[in-house]
C-alpha cells in the first residue's frame, strides 16, 4: 500500500509566497511554529495521516501542515530566530518511510502517570532511487509512504533552518538538518522554490 502524505498546493502556495519576503521571527510553543513576516504568518503544524497496513492497523505518520494567518497565537512566547532576511529559496523534505515490526513494550512512567503495556513500532526509510522497486516488491504487503517531513528555509542571515515533525510537534533547526535518523541527504529528496 502506497501512501502519500504530502503538502497539498493550496500549502505549497504559501510556501512558494515566501521567496522574497522577509521573516521577522520564528516562534514556537513546543506543539507548533509560526513564521512571522511584517503582513502575514505561516503556521506549521503536524497534521496527522492515516497509513495504515495488515501489521500496523494504527499505522500514521505526521506531515508538516502549513496554514496562513493573520493574528499570530503566541506573542508572549519567546522567539526561536529574528531578523532573518529575505527568502531565498525554500525547499520541501521528502522521504520514503515504511514500518518496523510490532514490537511489545512494557509499562512507561511518564510526568507522573504509568502508560500501560502495549504494541509499539518506529520507521525505517529507503534511498529515493529504490522508490519503483520498493513499491513494487512491498507495497502489496505494507505501508510504504511518500512523506513530507519538513520544509528548509534558505535566507540571507541563516543559510539552513529545517522545520520538521517529530512525533505530534513541529521543530525547528537553525543550523541544516537535525540530528534524526532521517536526517542524512542520502535518504532525502528536495523539492525546491526559488
Amino acid at each position: 500500500m502506497l501512501y502519500e502524505a504530502k503538502l497539498p498546493a493550496d500549502e505549497l502556495q504559501f510556501l512558494d509566497h515566501l521567496i522574497g519576503c522577509s521573516i521577522e521571527r520564528i516562534v514556537g510553543d513546543g506543539w507548533s511554529i509560526e513564521i512571522q513576516l511584517q503582513d502575514r504568518i505561516l503556521h506549521c503544524f503536524p497534521e496527522e495521516e492515516a497509513t495504515p497496513d495488515n501489521e500496523h492497523e494504527l499505522g500514521g505518520v505526521d506531515r508538516l501542515r502549513v496554514e496562513l494567518i493573520h493574528t499570530s497565537t503566541m506573542q508572549s512566547r519567546p522567539f526561536i530566530a529574528a531578523e532573518l532576511g529575505k527568502v531565498i529559496s525554500i525547499s520541501v523534505l521528502s522521504l520514503l518511510a515504511g514500518f518496523t515490526p510490532p514490537t511489545p513494550v512494557p509499562s512507561t512512567p511518564l510526568l507522573g502517570i504509568v502508560i500501560p503495556p502495549g504494541i509499539a513500532y518506529g520507521h525505517f526509510y529507503f534511498r529515493p532511487e529504490f522508490r519503483e522497486h520498493v513499491t513494487a516488491t512491498l507495497s502489496m504487503k505494507q505501508a510504504i509512504i511518500d512523506w513530507d517531513i519538513g520544509i528548509e528555509i534558505v535566507t540571507e542571515r541563516c543559510s539552513s533552518i529545517v522545520l520538521y515533525t517529530k512525533g505530534y510537534f513541529v521543530r525547528a533547526s537553525m543550523n541544516g538538518l537535525p540530528s534524526q535518523d532521517w536526517a542524512r541527504d542520502e535518504l532525502l529528496s528536495k523539492r525546491a522554490f526559488s
